[in-house]
């Protein structure tokens, strides 16, 4: 098994102009994608608000505060009424007010009324160890039956904390299923994760289609790193047909984003795919008579 290099190295093959071996650049630009959105364990409101309400929240798992990418999406099963996101909003000022046992009690209360939300926010919580008696197990638990309800960021927390080995073992396998359940629902961090446990065979067959088909949906979704993937795997036929013209046009997308090794490959492709156009026939092998 590949030995997967120190983010240091990552970041030199990333801005490398795409020398870099395969599985290097996957996890470079996977890094990216993750930089992005250093999100687990964030206490929110709904999954609706990780996507259009971008703020700052306490990390579980991270000092730092992180902010909120737009990659969660809003499910039918997981909005509650105006009545219950009232109730949310204000024991979540509690909290970051550093109210917390106003905050436990009114999410506990709002749990037992069936907000997948305020599961959530109890399972953080218990991770933060900020109730008497936190549990991972318990929090295992909460943010299990949130993501059961439909709430989109509790699927990809999942994974994360499947992944992490910060429920006491990595389970890669078990992180690939949330990561794709995160996916279906429409993630864009989920759909980055599912293609690349799919290209690296880390908790899942190794498929570069159904890589491919997941960096699609998130380069479709304005992910960078899945942009500059997608372009990679075009290029060289990997996963899908060779398709010269759509790697230049998702390295040039990746490039839009800020992206400056997908810059020189996108003028790379271009100058290649112009001199292409006005190069002369390859011969055919048959002479005309003289």
């Amino acid at each position: 098994m590949a030995v997967i290099p120190p983010l240091s190295f990552a970041c030199i093959c990333l801005s490398s102009a795409a020398t870099a071996l395969p599985w290097a650049r996957v996890f470079a630009h996977t890094i990216r994608s993750r930089q992005c959105r250093r999100i687990v364990g964030s206490l929110i409101r709904t999954d609706a608000e990780a996507a259009m309400n971008h703020r700052l929240f306490l990390s579980v798992l991270r000092p730092a505060a992180a902010a909120l990418s737009a990659w969660a999406l809003a499910t039918a099963a997981a909005a509650p009424s105006a009545e219950a996101q009232s109730a949310l909003n204000a024991a979540v000022q509690d909290y970051e007010a550093g109210h917390l046992e106003k905050a436990r009690a009114a999410f506990e209360r709002l749990s037992r009324a069936g907000l997948p939300a305020a599961d959530h926010n109890l399972a953080v919580m218990h991770l933060r160890g900020e109730l008497p008696g936190a549990s991972t197990q318990e929090a295992l638990r909460l943010m299990t039956r949130a993501a059961q309800h439909g709430f989109v960021t509790a699927m990809f927390e999942l994974g994360r904390l499947h992944e992490s080995g910060y429920l006491g073992r990595i389970d890669l396998a078990a992180a690939h299923r949330w990561y794709a359940q995160a996916a279906e629902a429409g993630s864009t961090a989920g759909q980055v994760e599912t293609a690349t446990a799919f290209y690296l065979g880390r908790g899942a067959p190794r498929d570069a289609a159904q890589a491919a088909h997941w960096y699609r949906a998130a380069a479709v979704a304005g992910d960078q790193g899945a942009q500059y993937l997608l372009a990679s795997m075009y290029e060289a036929g990997d996963g899908l047909p060779q398709d010269l013209r759509l790697a230049r046009y998702w390295y040039a997308a990746a490039a839009v984003g800020g992206d400056p090794a997908a810059a020189l490959k996108a003028r790379a492709l271009a100058q290649r795919l112009e001199a292409d156009a006005v190069a002369p026939p390859a011969a055919s092998g048959v002479t005309t008579p003289p």
